[in-house]
């Protein structure tokens, strides 16, 4: 049977499509955060492969957390939608991901998905510590930034 690939991404708001449990499981531990905001990439009979909840939101900033169920759910266009959101839709400046110092695959996705070490969080998993990933909107290469961003024009941006 030929892998699953996404073909729709939604995006929803608390639980509005129940994807939001789907993304805990594929994490393997309970998520907490009321404020997240969940951006979901399904097959076609609308099974959860992967996503991002977006949390921790401050005028410049908020912190990315990546779960999938499938490792064809990043294409072209799921990252455009993931990263679009916080550095288009939102204006952010930079995003900030926390992986387990333990977490290989994680550290590795991250690394080729652009984000760069920041530093670390001594026990921030109990156990285990936490590296501080991330990204500045210039940095991103899964979007285009418009002009008015770009050359430092955007006022709010």
């Amino acid at each position: 049977m030929p892998p699953t690939r996404p073909t729709k991404v939604l995006v929803e708001t608390r639980q509005l499509f129940g994807y939001a449990k789907a993304f805990e499981a594929a994490m393997g531990h309970p998520f907490r955060c009321p404020d997240a905001f969940y951006i979901s990439a399904v097959n076609e009979s609308g099974q959860f492969l992967g996503g991002v909840a977006y949390s921790n939101f401050t005028a410049f900033d908020c912190c990315v957390d990546i779960a999938s169920t499938s490792p064809y759910f990043l294409t072209r266009d799921t990252l455009r939608a993931f990263f679009s959101y916080p550095f288009l839709q939102l204006g952010l400046k930079r995003i900030t991901g926390i992986v387990r110092e333990d977490n290989a695959r994680a550290m590795s996705l991250d690394l080729r998905l652009g984000f760069t070490p920041e530093g670390s969080l001594r026990n921030y998993f109990g156990d285990r510590s936490g590296i501080i990933m991330g990204m500045l909107r210039e940095e991103c290469r899964w979007i285009t930034l418009p002009k008015d961003i770009t050359n430092g024009q955007a006022e709010n941006a």
